[in-house]
């Protein structure tokens, strides 16, 4: 990061004139990758889809090519364009080394097929000498890294919380990104938007800020905002830059915890019968935060009624076999316990101290939540979960789970 963005006054005279062509030519960047091999030119999804259809002629394809390739950005029609046939916005490149890495910058603008197939960026320096092509797309990265806003940290954070890539690996399918992007394990493919590499080019605080707001880095975006909270996005972004992970990772014990607080019901006769747990979906929490053992003694302030914890972690499976999960909590709290995003066993507000079920689980780690709620006051908070392996043996859950 250091050696880009220095010497602006040697750079910026002879690159205002290529950086302002650059921003036409960055505009509309669609991705492929599959587990076939990259394709060697540019993508349009929709084109191909309609395409394969069959139900349109070459000249309405090439209405929809001409906005998606952008070609009315630099070319006029001897006739006039139809109407209907629009340029895309460019990205705003006032603040593209906040949100991108130099390195990556340099190699887009160098190769863009190479860097992201399938892109709909043209190979600008194409036409220039190959020794040439490596030094001219180091000096327009001097240039964007200089004008920009922000500059981008220099080096990503190693460490992440399991548990946020599992939530983020839950979200990406349950709040839509699968129906334009590829299956989220999936790289690429020829009829959907590909990701590209996103860890060699985002940060998590940057791409957290786009899932957010779209249109903050390209104006009229399609990337349409997906009303994430704070903490969704995030979840996401940790889940989409996961390769950013060191190759040798360090697993603490301990939970991750979220607390919650709700606004005491208008009946309290109804909440002090066996209803229902507030749904957390969705919600900020009051407080986070890392706890080494599972408890409602958290280094925050809490209250005493009419609040929620969630505990995340992974649970460290060692040997195959059945394992017996039991939660237990006072009477006029509900706890459940998640497994792999599956209710696997809950205790209900009201009912009797504690519920346990059984799973076959084999070797490895497997992500665990475990929620308490409680309405109005009682008998002293309380909250206890164990695990038992088919032998017998019983140990709280706080001495299998990491994060």
């Amino acid at each position: 990061m250091e050696r880009y963005g220095r010497n602006r006054k040697t750079h910026s005279a002879r690159l205002g004139i290529i950086a302002a062509i650059l921003v036409g030519l960055l505009s509309g960047a669609v991705s492929s990758q599959a587990g076939q091999a990259p394709p060697e030119t540019a993508v349009v999804s929709g084109y191909e889809q309609l395409r394969a259809a069959g139900e349109y002629d070459e000249a309405t394809l090439g209405e929809l090519l001409l906005g998606e390739l952008n070609c009315l950005s630099c070319h006029r029609l001897e006739v006039g364009a139809p109407e209907r046939v629009a340029t895309k916005s460019a990205p705003d490149l006032r603040r593209i080394a906040a949100r991108a890495a130099p390195a990556w910058i340099q190699s887009f603008i160098e190769a863009p097929q190479q860097t992201k197939a399938g892109t709909t960026m043209p190979a600008a320096l194409a036409g220039f000498a190959a020794e040439d092509q490596q030094r001219l797309a180091e000096d327009l990265t001097h240039f964007l890294v200089a004008q920009s806003y922000a500059a981008a940290p220099p080096a990503y954070a190693a460490f992440r919380f399991r548990a946020a890539i599992e939530r983020g690996r839950d979200l990406y399918d349950s709040v839509g990104c699968s129906a334009c992007h590829p299956p989220a394990e999936v790289v690429t493919d020829s009829v959907s938007v590909p990701k590209g590499d996103l860890a060699s080019k985002w940060n998590v605080d940057a791409l957290t800020a786009f899932l957010l707001n779209p249109d903050s880095v390209r104006y009229g975006s399609r990337m349409p905002s997906l009303h994430l909270t704070d903490s969704e996005a995030r979840d996401l972004a940790v889940y989409l830059l996961r390769e950013q992970e060191p190759r040798r990772v360090e697993y603490l014990p301990g939970f991750e915890f979220e607390y919650f607080t709700h606004p005491a019901p208008t009946d309290p006769a109804a909440d002090a019968a066996d209803g229902p747990r507030p749904d957390l979906s969705g919600l900020e929490p009051d407080g986070s935060g890392r706890i080494n053992r599972l408890s409602l003694d958290l280094p925050i302030s809490t209250r005493y009624r009419h609040h929620s914890y969630r505990f995340s972690g992974l649970l460290r499976v060692e040997a195959a076999g059945s394992y017996t999960v039991t939660v237990a909590s006072d009477r006029n709290a509900a706890a459940e316990f998640w497994l792999d995003g599956e209710l696997l066993t809950a205790k209900a507000r009201g009912a009797v101290r504690q519920g346990s079920a059984t799973a076959d689980l084999t070797p490895g780690l497997l992500a665990v939540e475990v929620v308490y709620y409680r309405g109005e006051g009682g008998t002293r908070p309380t909250l206890d979960v164990t695990v038992a392996t088919s032998s017998g043996d019983s140990v709280p859950l706080e001495r299998l789970v990491v994060i």
